[in-house]
């Protein structure tokens, strides 16, 4: 845990210029997710950002290629780090890609242009942006992370360009509950196969000038808005969207951020912006290189008009954190300096969902199977190994949680280990000769039917052991050796 006494102090200062014309912060309207500047000079000239781009094949994606496996049967694989044979759940992605606005959404924005600032014949040109960073989304969860995935991608990007790219999630066990959860939400299962590219660029604008200096607790601000959702430590990540406006308010009002705002600054719609990016900055300051208790990242819907201070933006909060995590002051000063010229990350997410039907199935297939789609039967059976997978870790996370023989880096490490395999379908009995790994073979039985994962009396003698010290992957050894 992050108990360290902490000061962090520093200022953000954004130039102005007057060397050329920007589009005006202030001076937009928002159309079916696509936003429009107005530039700083010419009344006529606005510059469009997609915060969605739409699925259009053959314009928004092209020659897509989809394969996956784990949704239909089970499909196994040797973890890397632990040497155990698991149930896995992935896919991969690949295709030409182009951030664009599509025909409907042109027409939206012009129409939205029209009625806010009388223009009947504006005109358009994408918004220029710097690439901060580019990341893939398989079925609702970002994937990339380091020994989860990998994914092939140009350095950088402009709205308006065109791309090729390759997209992996060989191991992605978070990623199988997403899709539980998604497929859960509907009235009726739906064969769909998601996939979505995250990307942020930073863009100038013009904007009015104003500066503030504020300060945190910042052990105090993780307690007071962890505590609206339970103050005891959970397990996985809870979105906070819906309510961040309201949090964000609450955090500046009550001066646990407190900035030194003239009277009515709180109040002024014009700088709705300015106090996310400042509340924004405080929250993210919390997280640690190995430690994250907030996430801000692209989302893949678009934003409804005065749909809440978030804009593009979906948040969410670790559980795995409780309201007590954090049992030493941490200070936070920062002062924030808005001239007429600011940087603003703009997130966009590039949908590339094909709705696998007999239009689009050769671009689908999973592997050792014949049936491309992901069909209702499949669904249904990857729903109830998901639901089992989930009851199961759900449970054995609150017993790591209580058990009071472990440390705290040995807790993280167990919810680690757990979070990596499946709990699902241990002691299932198959024939030997289907198992050829040699590094596997030593946590089962030398026999024609062997056992493939492993039993709870397993689990609770491996986490007695790392009681005792032992790292995971030396009491598996251990254990599997006896």
């Amino acid at each position: 845990m992050r108990t360290s006494f902490l000061v962090f102090l520093a200022a953000v200062v954004l130039s102005s210029s007057e060397s050329f014309a920007l589009p005006k912060l202030e001076a937009s309207t928002r159309a079916s997710g696509v936003v429009a500047f107005q530039d700083e000079n010419d009344k006529t000239q606005f510059y469009v950002y997609p915060e969605v781009v739409p699925l259009v094949l053959g314009l928004t994606l092209s020659n897509p290629s989809v394969k996956y496996w784990g949704i239909g049967h089970t499909f196994r694989q040797k973890d890397p780090e632990f040497g155990i044979l698991v149930p896995i759940t992935g896919g991969t992605i690949s295709g030409l890609a182009t951030i664009t606005i599509v025909p409907t959404q042109e027409a939206a924005i012009r129409a939205a242009i029209k009625k806010d600032f009388g223009q009947d014949n504006a005109k358009l040109a994408n918004l220029d942006g710097k690439t901060k960073t580019i990341q893939p989304v398989f079925a609702g969860t970002s994937i990339g992370q380091a020994g989860l995935g990998d994914a092939v991608f140009p350095t950088s990007f402009r709205f308006g360009s065109s791309f090729s790219f390759v997209v992996g999630s060989p191991d992605s066990h978070t990623f199988a509950s997403y899709v539980a959860q998604r497929i859960a939400d509907q009235l009726e299962v739906t064969p769909d196969s998601s996939f979505s590219i995250n990307l942020v660029a930073e863009s100038q604008f013009r904007g009015p000038a104003w500066t503030t200096t504020c300060s945190a607790d910042l052990a105090q601000v993780w307690k007071d808005v962890r505590q609206r959702y339970g103050g005891s430590g959970g397990y996985g990540w809870l979105g906070i969207s819906v309510d961040y406006q309201s949090i964000q308010q609450d955090l500046f009002r009550s001066k646990k951020i407190n900035c030194d705002f003239s009277a009515g600054d709180l109040d002024s719609k014009e700088k709705g912006d300015e106090l996310f990016q400042i509340a924004k900055d405080a929250l993210t300051s919390i997280n640690s290189p190995d430690n994250e208790f907030f996430r801000f990242q692209p989302n893949p819907q678009a934003a409804t008009p005065g749909g809440g201070g978030q804009g593009p933006w979906l948040i969410s909060l670790n559980l795995a954190y409780s309201s007590a995590a954090l049992t030493q002051k941490i200070e936070w000063r920062q002062t924030f300096t808005f001239n007429p010229t600011v940087l603003r990350e703009m997130p966009t997410s590039l949908t590339l969902a094909v709705k696998c039907d007999i239009n689009t199935e050769q671009y689908f297939k999973e592997l050792d199977t014949t049936t491309p789609c992901i069909t209702a039967t499949k669904a249904r059976f990857f729903q109830d190994w998901a639901d089992r997978e989930a009851r199961l870790k759900t449970r054995k996370m609150e017993e790591i949680m209580v058990n009071p023989r472990l440390s705290d880096q040995q807790r993280k490490d167990l919810v680690r280990f757990y979070s990596r395999i499946a709990l699902t379908d241990a002691n299932i009995l198959v024939a030997s000769k289907t198992i050829s790994d040699a590094d596997t073979q030593k946590f089962v039985k030398d026999q024609d039917i062997v056992s493939i994962g492993l039993s709870p009396e397993f689990f609770s003698k491996m986490e007695e052991e790392v009681s005792r010290g032992r790292s995971i992957k030396d009491a598996l050894g251990a254990i599997a050796l006896r």
